[in-house]
């Protein structure tokens, strides 16, 4: 198997074809661990030179499970989390003006407002930033950034909240 920083690359024989395996990394994701399954192709000898075949995917993405995101500001982050009873929530601050906001999977909020609700990220949580005008979806959740801030909502309810760097907005029905 060879590797380099982007890319992690199999190459097997294949009768008289070499097939050709590698793994799919995602935005955001370590350089060591890919998370968008793999995809392969056949390189074949057609007399004159290597002709490669279209790119099939071979193994299906994994699920996001747990993903952090921050605002292209840098000012706000959240933690996304969809691990079933009990382990899923988003939670979300802002470092200026320091206030969070945690929301479960029924949309329930809870906002807390001074530098004591401030934390730190859990460990191993893969951080990426949101671009403003996309979304990413995480399990049950979807946060998306703007420049007005994340919102983030429970998909199926489409309750959730705004955070942006003055405080905490319910969003939904």
């Amino acid at each position: 198997m060879l590797k380099n920083a982007d890319v992690a690359v199999s190459l097997f024989q294949a009768g008289s074809d070499i097939r050709e395996k590698i793994a799919v990394f995602r935005k955001g994701d370590s350089r060591c661990v890919s998370s968008g399954g793999t995809r392969s192709r056949v390189w074949h000898w057609d007399g004159q030179r290597l002709v490669a075949s279209p790119w099939k995917q071979v193994t299906v993405p994994k699920a996001l499970t747990l993903v952090g995101i921050y605002s292209p500001s840098r000012n706000l982050s959240c933690e996304m989390s969809d691990h079933g009873p009990g382990g899923s929530h988003v939670f979300c601050q802002s470092e200026k003006a320091p206030h969070t906001v945690a929301m479960d999977v029924n949309g329930r909020l809870k906002i807390c407002n001074g530098e004591r609700c401030i934390g730190n990220a859990g460990e191993n949580t893969p951080f990426r930033r949101l671009a403003y005008g996309t979304a990413l979806t995480v399990g049950r959740f979807r946060c998306s950034s703007s420049q007005a801030g994340f919102r983030c909502v429970v998909i199926s309810s489409g309750r959730g909240f705004l955070i942006d760097k003055v405080g905490v907005r319910r969003v939904g029905p």
